[in-house]
């Protein structure tokens, strides 16, 4: 159990880095289709 949980947490700690870079992308960054 604690291996899927740990597998369950990396893909969230990654997604969480895709949302920061997303929120922090310079101006000019398709953002919108992101977003949608």
């Amino acid at each position: 159990m604690s291996t899927s949980l740990g597998s369950n947490l990396s893909e969230l700690d990654r997604l969480l880095l895709e949302l920061n870079a997303v929120q922090h992308n310079p101006p000019g960054f398709p953002a919108d289709e992101a977003n949608s």
